[in-house]
């Protein structure tokens, strides 16, 4: 079957300390909210080494990964650097680029992400 569908991509809405808004959140303590905030300090983080320059998603999901880890209350389900219109994985950072956090706060599985254009060089 082939139905006609189009995606059609907004802009995340998010509190005023960057947690992306969602009816989990209810789920989460205000320890939890605090330590939640990590996932998009961690995409800003991503997000600002690359346009600094860093041409290499490993070392970019590196360093994602290690303001993840500064919590023992987040378990990272996944962390990827893609191609934002193919979500192929990407070997040089540029383009059109999709960065995707999803990970566990207790029992609750956030999800986030951040795209973002870097001229090709």
């Amino acid at each position: 079957m082939a139905f006609p569908i189009e995606v059609i991509g907004c802009e995340t809405v998010r509190s005023s300390q960057g947690l992306a808004l969602s009816s989990r959140n209810s789920r989460l303590s205000e320890t939890e909210k605090e330590e939640s905030l990590l996932i998009y300090r961690s995409l800003k983080l991503g997000e600002n080494q690359i346009f600094s320059g860093i041409k290499n998603p490993l070392l970019v999901k590196e360093i994602m990964k290690d303001v993840l880890d500064s919590s023992s209350k987040i378990r990272l389900d996944y962390l990827e650097i893609l191609n934002a219109d193919t979500l192929d994985p990407l070997e040089v950072l540029e383009g059109e680029i999709l960065l995707a956090i999803a990970a566990f706060i207790g029992p609750v599985r956030l999800i986030d992400n951040l795209t973002l254009s870097v001229p090709i060089s």
